[in-house]
């Protein structure tokens, strides 16, 4: 007798998210990461922009590539309080080029994740302390976590 494959009510429950990116463009420009975490959207984005890079064929490994880099620079931060200035700032505006350099590789979705980290490194709403630095991370943290959970479905 087959068992049944019983469903993660959390994993399903992020499969029937159908943010589109422009959507969350247009709040990322209109909000920080702070107000949007207030308002419980942050998860809710995180599970529809990796849900997004999934369907796009966008690569665990590259997006951890990303991710070690801005990893790198919240390091050099860590004995840092909130509201102090970003050591190595000038590094993490070297993350959009970086995307745009990879759009070679899968231009539809690193265009959608420059998109989202312009909006955080240079949109009117940018990140401008360690607090927003460290709310970045655990928001790229997220859509890793969530877009482990397409790799693995």
């Amino acid at each position: 007798m087959a068992q049944e494959k019983k469903g993660n009510p959390f994993v399903d429950e992020v499969y029937n998210m159908k943010l589109e990116i422009k959507d969350i463009l247009k709040d990322l420009d209109d909000h920080s990461l702070e107000e949007l975490l207030n308002e419980d959207k942050l998860p809710e984005y995180a599970a529809n922009i990796a849900q997004s890079l999934h369907k796009s064929g966008i690569s665990p490994t590259q997006l951890r590539r990303f991710y070690t880099y801005v990893k790198a620079i919240d390091r050099k931060n860590a004995n840092k309080k909130k509201k102090d200035s970003i050591t190595d700032e000038a590094k993490l505006k070297f993350l959009l080029p970086k995307l745009a350099g990879s759009a070679k590789k899968n231009e539809e979705g690193i265009k959608s994740l420059h998109g989202i980290f312009e909006k955080c490194l240079r949109g009117k709403n940018k990140i401008c302390d360690v607090g927003g630095l460290r709310l970045l991370i655990e928001f790229f943290e997220a859509i890793l976590d969530y877009h482990k959970t397409y790799e693995k479905n």
